[in-house]
């Protein structure tokens, strides 16, 4: 598949399952690299997890509801509990190896290193 790097790059390729605030996004660039912010409130890493397939990557979390305990009554539950996802276009020459991340404090940092697409070479052909 062919894309156009620099229009395409960062390009939300699927965004199923967002609510409000959840899973907002950052994105700076720097000479060699690319930092993602990502709002994850509530969210341990256990419960993230990241996926690189052609050129995309997908981060999914998921959060289930605590157990009704017997005697319990709820007044109000407005947390969100379920899964969502997001994906984008990072480009197609990047590894798992160029990909770092952490989640502190409900923000998941990516930093995505830059891939310089090589130029082709100039190849003199002999003629006979």
């Amino acid at each position: 598949m062919t894309r156009n790097y620099t229009n395409d790059l960062f390009s939300a390729a699927e965004n199923r399952g967002r609510t409000e605030g959840l899973m907002s996004t950052d994105v700076r660039e720097f000479e060699d690299r690319y930092e993602l912010s990502i709002n994850l409130p509530g969210f341990s890493k256990d419960n993230v997890q990241l996926d690189l397939q052609d050129g995309t990557l997908t981060i999914l979390a998921s959060r289930s509801r605590a157990e009704i305990v017997e005697g319990e009554k709820r007044h109000l539950s407005e947390r969100f509990m379920g899964k969502c996802r997001r994906s984008f276009y990072i480009g197609e020459g990047t590894t798992h190896e160029d990909i770092s991340a952490s989640l502190t404090d409900g923000v998941l940092f990516l930093t995505v290193r830059k891939h310089v697409p090589e130029k082709p070479k100039a190849v003199t052909i002999h003629i006979d």
